[in-house]
């Protein structure tokens, strides 16, 4: 590893102000690691103003991981062994409302990874854990399938006596590419993105979101407890790494309330040197969207479909007119007749799409049409 272009990259991002405090612009920071220390540091710098520092080191059951260059600056590597961030209990973690985040690169190496007691194989792994807050809430790609999930522990009636294990699935997350994957729970639905983007939800209504005095722990899941097999079998009396990641974690973060697809985006743009994905909404802008005067007192637009919307917003105005008008339009709906124009007049127009929640955002616009009502 080129550790001295790392060390300069980390010196210089530093220097130039852009890691620092860089999602200061959304409220609600519980806590942030950038992982741009240098290699021989033994502490993660929470830069949320908290203070949930996180310490690197070996013990019984796990091993530190390894400084690398990330996304941006530093990130830290996991080689699908016992190696993880015990971040420790913290009152601040315990969130009923919450947006869990972080840039990930995960290898193409597809052993028969285990989970490790000090270092010694116990059973399949099947998951590469992003973070997890044992019995509360997770985020995690699963080994088999690729696929992106993040979970949680919820009891509808607020007391946790009666707490149900509930997850939502995403896509498929690419290896060996550096995607930003991100959860969030707003009190009645649990989502997931990636790169910015709404993929999807579930309905979990619950008046309080299960806490539990288990460790946050990043790039594994620990269990400080005893751990038995399928067969009832201990298998550690104390404690045992469970689902290693197998790759990269950067600039991970953690916030106290559900943030849209929108604010997602702009901690994706604000959070250090270069930039981050393209800003888009949960969906993709409609596609061929086109317009053509029917008569003298109608144009008739229409669209290609976008899957997983709750609809569409049209902006419409005469040519000589800065104001725009709004038209709604249902999901499934991929034309509309605008009735009761002027003749001989042009008109502009405008599309987007809006995702399946409001929590879920919108498209960008689509590009402005110009069309004339005929004689």
């Amino acid at each position: 590893m080129d550790y001295k272009n790392f060390i300069f990259a980390a010196i210089a991002a530093t220097a130039l102000g852009m890691a620092d405090d860089a999602s200061s612009a959304i409220d609600g920071l519980v806590l942030e690691y950038n992982f741009d220390e240098g290699p021989n540091d033994s502490l993660v710098i929470d830069t949320s103003g908290n203070h949930i520092d996180a310490i690197l080191e070996d013990t019984l059951h796990y091993t530190k991981p390894i400084q690398a260059p990330g996304y941006r600056s530093g990130a830290l590597y996991f080689d699908g062994t016992n190696k993880v961030i015990n971040i420790g209990d913290n009152d601040l973690l315990d969130l009923h409302r919450f947006t869990n985040m972080a840039w990930i690169k995960i290898s193409r190496d597809n052993s028969d990874l285990t989970i490790a007691n000090g270092g010694i194989a116990a059973l399949p792994a099947v998951n590469f854990e992003v973070m997890e807050k044992l019995g509360s809430y997770w985020l995690y790609v699963e080994r088999k399938s690729g696929l992106l999930r993040a979970g949680g522990r919820f009891d509808p009636k607020g007391n946790c006596e009666r707490e149900k294990k509930v997850r939502v699935d995403g896509d498929i997350i690419e290896r060996e590419v550096w995607t930003h994957v991100a959860s969030s729970y707003d009190g009645q639905y649990l989502r997931i993105f990636i790169n910015g983007k709404f993929k999807r939800q579930l309905y979990v209504p619950a008046n309080s979101k299960c806490d539990t005095d288990h460790p946050l722990t990043v790039g594994a899941k620990y269990t400080p407890l005893p751990v038995f097999n399928v067969r009832g079998r201990l298998v550690s009396p104390d404690g045992v790494i469970q689902n290693p990641m197998n790759g990269f974690i950067d600039e991970v973060r953690i916030y106290d309330h559900a943030l849209s697809a929108n604010e997602i985006q702009e901690v994706m743009g604000i959070a250090g040197p270069g930039a981050g994905p393209p800003s888009a909404g949960p969906s993709d802008i409609p596609k061929n969207f086109t317009g053509t005067s029917v008569s003298k007192k109608k144009i008739t637009l229409s669209w290609e479909g976008v899957d997983g919307v709750r609809g569409y917003t049209i902006q419409w105005r005469k040519g000589s007119s800065r104001r725009w008008k709004r038209i709604s339009v249902q999901a499934g709906t991929t034309s509309f007749t605008h009735k009761k124009l002027k003749r001989r007049t042009v008109y502009q127009y405008r599309i987007r799409a809006n995702g399946s929640s409001d929590a879920g955002g919108s498209s960008d616009w689509s590009s402005i049409i110009s069309v004339k009502t005929i004689l």
